[in-house]
């Protein structure tokens, strides 16, 4: 068989047997996620570029294609999320459409391109859940391109889906077979008693996690945004890679554990808070049961930790356990968080701003030498930050990717440029680095000595704000929110500290002064402040004769 530029592959498969079932949680999810992104959730498809090994033919390359669309059922599995049952269907024959591309010399970076095409448009009810694209030059095959819904596959899936290309591929596959767990067997599972106890079981502690957050790790208003709002920028160090391993040897946690506390400490600092909250993802992957599921399996655990008077060992040891039950309790029902959240968000009067990522993806840890101060300052003098582009559509405030490449760290941020400007997230990478590298050299150091040690500048409050229940609260967004959710009522914000802690009260115009007035919906006033992330409700309305406007 041979190629030629623009021609299309008919690749016909056919497997054993199809089944249907509903949407795993962590399917339910991403859709959820897809929903909130439309109509460009595109930007959400997982793209793929893989080599092929030299010498081969395109009929081997398109029979290995077969062969993996046949052995995953996450390739041929047809999705409708609206379904009010069975939102998964896995096909037991059709066809798949290969576009062939050609180049004069095939590389990476154009192969990496033509995969961003394929994953450009988003799926259809009636689309295979995966795109196949083969790019040849004037030796033959050069590499596999694949563009895969989201709700097929998340990142680890998507690499055991490619272990059915191992023949034809150059990528390395020595972590042997992946498991014949497949989404469909996962959604039996979680409707099973033993899922819905597992599920239930998270959930309560999902609900103490949300409980003691922070409303928002950025307690700032919104500016003009750039366009595109969303921007990547990515920090690549050696230096930062050396010291992270060691730290994790050296305070016995994973990687994981030491990249969540030195992202914690910055997004504390930045915000002026004693507490720090992250969305980890991946952590439900963790299990031998789990981390060769070929399909969509990540959800996102909420985690919190104290940053207040904490050295960093013991700031460490806090996130080493937040990561821990991240990993025991990252598979739950995804409305039931949600249900979750909103009863959490009506007992505390303000709602959550919940768009702040860390996706771990460090699996194996380099080997932790002893420390050589030299050689580590010549590292870090060598660290790259570069921007990569952005996006119009997002849902996060700030996504954090930790990678490896060979003996680099990569940290990969995304951020809102409406609440980050630019040279903040460049500088936030270098305090990444910085107390990594500081805590390597000076381990004395305590938590808050190593992040001043940045550079970076804490949030300075004015009058126009006060710190309640952990959290930032702007007064004069809050009443100009209230004012427009209760047009009937004239109110004025105030602040009362009964033993020391500080309330939130509204002083209600009314002939009668003094009197606790009856206050409006608890989920009217929450609701009337979804999207703002620095205003709660008062916690009491009390009556005030004469004129009470801000």
């Amino acid at each position: 068989m041979s190629l030629r530029d623009g021609e299309e592959l008919e690749i016909r498969f056919r497997a054993p047997s199809g089944r249907t079932a509903d949407l795993t949680w962590g399917q339910q999810r991403m859709a959820q996620l897809m929903a909130d992104l439309q109509p460009n959730n595109a930007s959400l498809n997982l793209k793929f570029a893989h080599r092929i090994k030299p010498g081969l033919k395109a009929d081997e390359v398109a029979s290995a294609i077969r062969g993996m669309v046949e052995a995953c059922e996450s390739a041929r599995t047809l999705f409708e999320p609206d379904a009010p049952s069975a939102q998964q269907r896995v096909t037991t024959e059709g066809v798949l459409h290969v576009a062939v591309i050609t180049a004069v010399t095939a590389t990476f970076t154009s192969a990496l391109e033509s995969a961003a095409e394929l994953a450009g448009t988003p799926f259809g009810a009636d689309d295979l859940p995966v795109r196949v694209g083969i790019l040849t030059d004037r030796s033959g095959p050069a590499f596999v391109l694949l563009a895969i819904n989201h709700l097929a596959s998340d990142y680890l899936g998507a690499h055991w889906m490619t272990w059915h290309l191992r023949h034809v591929l150059q990528a390395d596959f020595s972590d042997g077979e992946p498991s014949a767990i497949h989404p469909v067997d996962v959604s039996h599972w979680e409707s099973s008693e033993a899922g819905r106890r597992e599920g239930a079981r998270a959930l309560l502690r999902h609900e103490r996690s949300l409980a003691r957050m922070p409303q928002s790790m950025l307690p700032r208003l919104p500016v003009e945004p750039l366009h595109p709002r969303y921007r990547y920028v990515v920090m690549q160090t050696s230096a930062g890679a050396w010291c992270l391993s060691h730290l994790a040897k050296r305070h016995g946690v994973s990687e994981t554990a030491v990249g969540h506390a030195a992202l914690s400490l910055v997004l504390a600092h930045v915000s002026g808070l004693s507490r720090a909250h992250l969305q980890v993802c991946v952590s439900n992957r963790a299990g031998r049961d789990t981390a060769a599921v070929v399909g969509c399996l990540t959800q996102d655990v909420p985690t919190c930790v104290a940053i207040d008077d904490a050295d960093f060992d013991a700031l460490l040891r806090r996130s080493a356990g937040a990561i821990h039950h991240a990993t025991l309790t990252g598979r739950f029902p995804h409305r039931g968080l949600m249900e979750v959240r909103e009863r959490v968000e009506k007992r505390r009067g303000f709602p959550l701003d919940l768009s702040y990522w860390l996706n771990s993806r460090l699996f194996v840890p380099l080997p932790a030498e002893a420390p050589n101060a030299a050689r580590i300052r010549e590292e870090a003098a060598r660290t790259s930050v570069r921007w990569l582009g952005g996006d119009q559509c997002s849902t996060s405030t700030l996504f954090c990717y930790l990678d490896r490449r060979d003996d680099i760290l990569e940290v990969l941020m995304l951020v809102d440029t409406a609440y980050v400007a630019p040279a903040e997230a460049e500088q936030w990478l270098r305090a990444f680095e910085s107390i990594l590298v500081t805590a390597v050299l000076r381990p004395e150091l305590s938590a808050d000595a190593l992040v001043a040690e940045t550079g970076v500048v804490s949030f300075r409050a004015t009058d126009d704000w006060v710190k309640i229940d952990h959290s930032w609260i702007h007064l004069p967004t809050t009443a100009a929110r209230l004012h427009a959710a209760l047009p009937g009522m004239t109110l004025r914000l105030a602040v009362e500290t009964p033993g020391g802690e500080a309330s939130l009260v509204a002083m209600v115009a009314s002939p009668r002064s003094g009197r606790e007035t009856s206050a409006p919906s608890d989920t009217v006033v929450v609701e009337a402040l979804r999207g703002c992330r620095v205003g709660m409700r008062p916690h009491r309305f009390v009556s005030r004769a004469g004129d009470v406007q801000d």
